[in-house]
């Protein structure tokens, strides 16, 4: 599917690793080629985990750096950290998945030209960046050692 696309300058990218890296042409796989001529690949479990962690780290973050804040303005931080914990899940969410428009276009394609894939697609991505989100809101609450309350 791939190799029949081959651009010429992907060509020559492919055939300077075999020979650099003495493979016979038949042990590259579709996914080496598009990884050696420097595109992303981006696959369904690939994208699926990168917005996991990127909801986890979005909440990890940002409170850690707010409470760095309220350290400044010598306000209480473990309690500016539960609170930013709570406002910023709903952010983590959207910033995850890349924001809520593209989001909107791929249910509103998926479900008006009868793409059910494309929408089950981003179920699951909007599912792994709740998962994220709450693994991070989990991770705070176990550094304050306090309850959600």
């Amino acid at each position: 599917m791939f190799v029949d696309n081959l651009t010429p300058e992907g060509l020559l990218t492919l055939l300077f690793c075999v020979g650099w890296y003495n493979l016979p042409p038949r042990s590259i796989r579709i996914r080496e080629i598009v990884l050696l001529r420097g595109d992303i690949m981006e696959t369904f479990e690939h994208k699926v985990i990168l917005i996991f962690f990127t909801a986890l780290g979005i909440m990890i973050g940002s409170v850690l750096i707010g409470s760095l804040a309220a350290v400044l303005v010598k306000e209480p931080s473990l309690g500016v950290m539960l609170k930013l914990a709570r406002d910023m899940k709903i952010w983590a969410i959207a910033a995850a998945i890349g924001g809520t428009f593209s989001t909107f276009e791929v249910f509103e394609s998926g479900l008006f030209n009868g793409e059910i894939r494309a929408v089950a697609k981003q179920i699951f991505y909007i599912v792994s960046a709740l998962a994220g989100t709450q693994a991070g809101y989990y991770l705070i609450l176990a550094l304050c050692g306090g309850s959600s309350e």
